[in-house]
């Protein structure tokens, strides 16, 4: 049984030279189609029932009466498990009734995640389940991109400090659809917020701090086990002894 002081935290890391504003903003949204000033939010994820695609459209859906010229761009793909495939059907045609087919872009999956964290303005991260990190929130403020996220598993301890201000309660798709419009206007009136994503993802989240406290736990646990072995065996001797 392990003791609450037997447990150590060691989050999961990123390489901040890896997931770093790379400047082609213009060009990825002149590719994709995006006017250069619409706002723009990014979901990055699994095709699941449990990531909360659903919410994020219909969140999006407000978003779209206050700021029409807003764009929501999905990046992933439909699950390659058959009993998941209805609900990226369902995804699409919740997208059709909701009228937000010319302003949702379904990506599918691609690896130049860098550059569509920079090309968007916010990521958004609406699970339903426990998350046990959060790494596209990660991923996307080390390029200098905020991001909102639900209040459950890990992904609070992610949007800590200043940042606790862009998590939103589980479902609630209104929450999430002021949480966005919160963030709508950083460019003009928080310039300064890329800056602050990024170092605080390197000061929490950097993967030497990850290595770093994989081998001091590591290192602590081995004393512990000695230490303990040597307890239990001066035990077992003097029990012998007495007995």
């Amino acid at each position: 049984l392990a003791l609450a002081q037997d447990i150590d935290v060691v989050y999961n890391g990123i390489d901040p030279e890896r997931f770093k504003p790379t400047g082609c903003r213009i060009a990825l949204r002149s590719q994709l189609s995006i006017p250069q000033d619409s706002f723009t939010v990014l979901f990055v994820g699994r095709f699941g029932r449990e990531k909360g695609i659903d919410i994020l459209l219909r969140a999006f859906g407000i978003v779209r009466c206050v700021i029409p010229e807003a764009r929501l761009l999905i990046v992933g793909g439909p699950p390659s498990a058959f009993q998941d495939r209805p609900y990226f059907d369902e995804l699409c045609q919740m997208g059709r009734e909701l009228g937000l087919d010319d302003s949702v872009q379904w990506l599918g999956r691609r690896s130049d995640i860098s550059a569509l964290c920079e090309a968007a303005d916010v990521l958004a991260m609406p699970s339903d389940w426990p998350e046990l990190f959060g790494r596209a929130l990660v991923e996307a403020m080390s390029c200098g991109t905020p991001a909102v996220g639900s209040a459950v598993g890990g992904i609070p301890e992610v949007l800590s400090g200043e940042f606790k201000q862009f998590v939103f309660p589980v479902r609630n798709y209104e929450a999430l659809a002021q949480c966005i419009l919160n963030v709508c206007q950083w460019r003009r009136v928080d310039p300064d917020l890329p800056r602050r994503c990024r170092e605080w993802i390197i000061q929490k989240f950097h993967i030497d701090m990850t290595v770093a406290g994989v081998e001091a736990s590591l290192q602590r646990a081995l004393t512990l086990g000695r230490r303990r072995a040597s307890a239990t065996e001066v035990g077992t001797l003097t029990q012998g002894a007495t007995g």
